[in-house]
């Protein structure tokens, strides 16, 4: 297995969409990258050239223009509004769900394209499961426990009112075969996780 789809998003012929794996060669001549920094700055992006700008979501309008992030272990989150035809991708960690990184990509999309979250298609991405996430104590708040990525964020969304969200069951520190964990094999490798608006 190369790279992964979202039932959800397949729907749409107007974009393209990949969750890529450790075996995946893409080219990603046509996808805007950032330095991602485990924040909640949401980068709006209106061109293919962006330089080092530190962010851990962007989103667009633009035709053409891919969006990609890079992931091993944290969560990728793709976002598409089909209504005002606008995309959106987040990078979120520990870090990055307490900051309400994904929250903040729905509100920035809402600013700059009149989305509205009910129409919101989202695909949330492979990740580390809640077994095998255990964080201290200043991430659950005075209680060393397990943290669920996935489950988190999308009860974020769904306060919003998103409603169509679908979660690929892959958990990446069991699935090295397929994806790369930071936590089980250190720094290893990256996997790309990318979103693009064709039509």
């Amino acid at each position: 297995m190369r790279i992964l789809h979202f039932d959800n998003l397949s729907k749409f012929p107007q974009i393209k969409h990949f969750v890529g794996t450790r075996h995946d060669k893409s080219n990603l001549s046509d996808y805007v990258t950032v330095k991602q920094v485990h924040g909640d700055n949401v980068l709006v992006v209106k061109s293919s050239s962006v330089g080092e700008v530190k962010a851990d979501a962007m989103i667009t309008n633009q035709r053409g223009i891919g969006l990609v992030i890079r992931v091993a272990d944290c969560v990728p989150i793709m976002f598409y509004d089909p209504t005002k035809n606008a995309i959106g991708i987040a990078h979120a960690g520990w870090r990055g769900t307490l900051k309400k990184i994904v929250a903040k990509t729905v509100a920035k999309m809402r600013d700059e394209f009149e989305t509205n979250p009910e129409d919101l298609v989202i695909g949330i991405g492979p990740s580390i499961c809640v077994k095998h996430y255990e964080v201290d104590e200043a991430v659950l708040f005075g209680a060393k426990g397990h943290f669920d990525l996935r489950a988190a964020n999308k009860i974020q969304l769904e306060k919003l009112g998103v409603k169509n969200i679908e979660i690929m069951p892959y958990c990446t520190y069991e699935r090295t075969d397929l994806f790369y964990s930071y936590r089980r094999e250190g720094k290893k490798g990256m996997i790309t996780t990318g979103i693009l608006i064709t039509g």
